[in-house]
């Protein structure tokens, strides 16, 4: 199973998260105190290696919400899982009623107790039990409708499939046109999180452990098949020297020390089973050779997979009774061993990571792992935190959920899987599935973004450098939306990065023009750039404006969003704004030509503040539900062309 999203309510900071979408990795980013860490530590509680514990509401409970409020049945944990095939064909023969169940639904309150929900089946409302699952939980029945939740935000992300999730959109949506059906339809959907005034949201009712022996062996698989959740926060480092004669006596007492735990699991990733400290202890000199020799080559086989940055080997050592960890850098002309606790301190953090992960997860394992990193890998450089973000992709099959304040954990080649943490004193810790927040809780994002320019100064990348966010979700969505239709995009090897706004483009073209570092530079403003580049800026060869788009380019220049038909671009307006323009009337004026500047204006004039970034967001959920709504022939034919300049003059610069 896939967990596609969660939400956390009546924990600690969290009165109500908001749901959150989850893909491969998700990326939660924040100030200190946002609560980060209690989004984690709630969804940690779902399912752990041992048994459904209790919460301890007098520790647990939002210390600002009265006692009694934390009743038996509150929610605290709501999580929504897609099924593979396999899985749906397993759940059918069990349930037959359940043919046509996507998606399963579990969450749990502050009681060691598991709800299952069934959405498309008959009957949706079927209870989890103990029965054979894992974790030892109690039975609760949910009596209400079981609807699968849906998200208030989508990532700006085309690869994310919501057919499903807005099939009442799409009814709504006819002729290639917002209507105000679908206005209604996705203001239904979710309003903006910030304006929600969630506190206490009970969960299921209790109601016995009722129901037929299938919906109990139902109920039983799901629990069955829910993957572990690994909360990692303190690092412990595995030493590099243990004695054997100590390990085993402990073992034997059954007092095993944090540092004892961590050499059993080290031995474990070794292939070693916990036994063969003894047999080391009692077996002749070639015998124990022949042991850790083997060993070593294993967890060598096995490091080179998940750490790249070097050629690293490692090799157990036996000197009397001390078991030795050495690793050594390998070179052409010999091999320079160092033990582990002379390693750097990023090193060993990474081992002790890659040793508590592995021992957890076992060979096949790791697709029953969901990881739980919370601030990871402080210790490594900047390069050693994005390879290490890297590796969790392509390393680690199951999902992982990270929490960062760190730049380079912050992956800008995907921001879609990036979610912003904020905190108020009303609404306490909130998610948003989009990039946004205020400037320091956005500042790891722009950092990284920032990054992303430096790197390209030194590596000679390819970039699109754009104006701002607004720019990059329009460009990615309608590219997206193009290169599957077989029409022009944005190259794959150009990388979309905004550079924050109109003064700061102007600076990196300069900067990147004289220094004949490969990008290209989309700009709106032509007069700006003119300037900028008669005062030394740079040379225009490598500067795209986006007025060169329109049939009848306009001499100062336009905006992104002056390529979208008028009348589209008045409904997303009008979606995105809906509370605020209740009952008002926008005066425009004529005289002003570009679409952003003149709803600005006419906000202004009504008393109320334009978003220009809450517009972009709803063009993105309306691409990936309607594309031909969100994009009719004009405003198709608009981005083609300017997809097609881009092209040109990366080739040309290419050349």
């Amino acid at each position: 199973m896939k967990l596609e999203r969660f939400r956390v309510s009546n924990y600690r900071s969290v009165k109500d998260s908001g749901w959150i979408n989850t893909g491969q990795r998700t990326v939660l980013v924040g100030r200190n105190e946002s609560g980060k860490s209690n989004v984690l530590l709630a969804l940690a509680t779902l399912k752990t290696l041992g048994k459904l514990e209790r919460l301890d509401a007098s520790r647990d409970f939002p210390a600002d919400l009265p006692p009694t409020s934390c009743t038996p049945g509150l929610g605290v944990v709501e999580t929504v899982w897609a099924l593979s095939e396999s899985e749906r064909r397993e759940l059918a023969q069990i349930l037959p009623r359940a043919a046509d169940v996507t998606h399963v639904e579990v969450g749990r309150g502050y009681e060691p107790e598991y709800w299952v929900r069934f959405p498309s089946a008959a009957e949706s409302s079927i209870a989890a039990s103990p029965g054979r699952a894992k974790s030892s939980a109690t039975a609760v029945e949910d009596t209400q409708t079981a609807e699968a939740p849906v998200s208030a935000e989508q990532p700006p992300t085309l690869d994310y499939d919501s057919r499903d999730l807005y099939e009442p959109l799409a009814e709504a949506i006819a002729d290639n046109e917002v209507t105000d059906d679908a206005l209604a339809v996705l203001d239904g959907l979710g309003a903006d999180p910030g304006a929600t005034d969630h506190e206490l949201d009970p969960a299921p009712q209790r109601a016995g452990d009722g129901g037929s022996a299938a919906e109990k062996e139902a109920r039983d698989w799901v629990i069955e098949k829910l993957p572990t959740f690994l909360y990692v926060d303190e690092y412990p480092e595995v030493e590099g020297s243990q004695n054997l004669s100590d390990y085993v006596r402990v073992r034997q007492e059954g007092r095993l020390e944090a540092r004892h735990q961590y050499f059993e699991k080290l031995l474990s990733v070794a292939g070693l089973e916990p036994s063969a400290a003894e047999v080391l202890l009692t077996s002749d000199s070639g015998m124990r050779r022949q042991i850790v020799s083997h060993a070593g080559r294993v967890l060598t086989q096995k490091l080179r997979q998940f750490w790249t940055d070097r050629a690293l080997k490692v090799r157990f050592d036996l000197d009397g009774e001390q078991f030795n960890t050495l690793v050594c850098d390998a070179n052409s002309t010999y091999d320079v061993e160092i033990n582990l606790n002379e390693r750097s301190r990023g090193f060993r953090w990474f081992f002790s990571f890659y040793v508590a992960f592995a021992a957890h997860a076992g060979d096949d394992g790791e697709n029953e792992t969901l990881l739980l990193l919370d601030e990871p890998a402080v210790h490594l450089h900047a390069v050693g935190q994005r390879d290490f973000l890297n590796h969790l992709t392509s390393s680690i099959n199951g999902q992982v959920v990270l929490a960062t304040q760190s730049p380079f954990l912050v992956p800008t080649d995907d921001l879609s899987c990036v979610r912003t943490v904020t905190i108020s004193e009303e609404a306490g810790t909130r998610v948003s599935n989009e990039p946004a927040g205020d400037a320091a809780t956005m500042i790891p994002i722009v950092h990284a973004l920032g990054a992303e320019i430096s790197k390209a100064l030194l590596d000679d990348s390819w970039s699109l450098v754009v104006e701002g966010f607004t720019d990059y979700w329009y460009l990615l969505g309608a590219s997206n939306v193009l290169r599957e239709a077989g029409s022009s995009a944005v190259p794959r090897k150009l990388s979309i990065t905004p550079a924050g706004n109109t003064a700061t483009v102007l600076y990196m073209t300069g900067l990147l023009s004289s220094g004949g570092v490969p990008a290209v530079i989309l700009q709106s403003s032509r007069d700006a750039v003119g300037a900028g580049l008669s005062g030394g800026l740079g040379e225009t060869s490598n500067v795209i404006f986006v007025a060169d788009a329109l049939q009848d380019p306009p001499k100062a220049g336009a905006d992104i969003e002056d390529l979208l038909d008028p009348q589209t671009y008045d409904r997303f307006v009008r979606i995105a704004h809906k509370a605020r323009l209740k009952e008002r009337e926008l005066e425009f004026d004529s005289q002003i030509a570009r679409i952003v500047p003149r709803y600005e204006d006419a906000f202004r004039r009504a008393g109320l503040t334009f978003s220009r970034e809450r517009v972009a967001r709803t063009f993105v959920r309306m691409l990936l539900q309607n594309s031909d709504s969100a994009l009719p022939p004009t405003s198709r034919a608009r981005f083609e062309r300017l997809f097609t300049m881009i092209s040109d003059r990366f080739e040309a610069l290419r050349d």
